[in-house]
């Protein structure tokens, strides 16, 4: 028998002030670190705030997760689903 669980909360998700330098905040962002080390200078447009500590970039979680959802589209019926919902 299986027991109900709550849905897992990343622990990230209770510290949304955390600091991640780019090689931890790359895999979050599905970027891989270099690229996320090149647009940091080439095309900051692309990326969540950055803060900056000296030569240093590090990302906010909380401005990570907003990024994420900013970036979300919502799937579209093919004409097959909709004519089978029909």
């Amino acid at each position: 028998m299986h027991r109900y669980t709550q849905p897992q909360i990343h622990p990230l998700e209770k510290h949304p002030n955390t600091l991640l330098s780019v090689a931890e905040a790359a895999p979050f962002m599905h970027k891989a670190q270099s690229t996320v080390q090149v647009d940091i200078t080439r095309r900051p447009d692309s990326l969540p705030a950055i803060t900056k500590v000296g030569r240093r970039a590090f990302f906010q979680v909380k401005d990570i997760l907003e990024w994420l959802d900013a970036h979300r589209v919502e799937a579209v019926p093919t004409k097959a689903q909709k004519a089978l919902a029909q």
